[in-house]
């Protein structure tokens, strides 16, 4: 009788430890994914920020150059200022409706 009140009792003890452990897990997993949301949410507004920046910026150049897209120096100073302004561009190209660049 005591060998089964000692079985019963670490039985029960092992389903408290794997009930515990179950979980202790599954909140882990909840919390870390949340965690991840939240991270790719706060990404994804940055992302969307940064694009938006960068499309005011073509917006106000391409606003500037329509008048002038016969001065080739302007054009230059223009593309030049664009890509030194906020390092948003790696690169600049100044193409007309034709597709010349």
């Amino acid at each position: 009788i005591l060998a089964l009140a000692l079985l019963s009792a670490l039985i029960a003890l092992a389903n408290t430890l794997h009930a515990s452990y179950r979980v202790q897990r599954e909140q882990l997993i909840g919390n870390t994914l949340e965690a991840n949301r939240v991270y790719a949410s706060k990404l994804a507004e940055s992302t969307q920020n940064f694009v938006l920046s960068a499309q005011q910026q073509v917006a106000y150049s391409a606003t500037l150059l329509g008048q002038r897209v016969h001065d080739r120096s302007e054009l230059e100073a223009e593309a030049a200022r664009l890509q030194l302004q906020t390092n948003s561009f790696n690169s600049v190209l100044i193409v007309d409706a034709g597709g010349t660049v």
